[in-house]
């Protein structure tokens, strides 16, 4: 596997993304070895190998960004997805 970093960028393109007050963040995959997922200034998880369909983050949105980090095993495909409140 690569040690190249991939990363994917979520912008919002619509008109009332001020608006949003709350989100919910789901992780989904599979982990074979440990690895951490950083919601950066808000939360940090160490996650244990194992399958994971799980909500990983719900609370106030602060869009300056947020960045989600995860770092550990390069194999690990993980899934998220967020849902937005406003």
């Amino acid at each position: 596997m690569s040690d190249k970093i991939k990363v994917d960028t979520l912008v919002i393109n619509y008109p009332e993304r001020n608006q949003i007050y709350s989100t919910e963040l789901r992780m989904k995959g599979e982990v074979s070895e440990t690895v951490l997922v950083n919601i950066e200034g808000i939360k940090s998880l160490q996650l244990p190998p194992g399958i994971y369909d799980s909500l990983i983050y719900k609370g106030d949105w602060y869009g300056n960004p947020m960045v989600l980090e995860v770092k550990g095993n390069s194999g690990t495909q993980l899934e998220f997805c967020a849902n937005f409140y406003f």
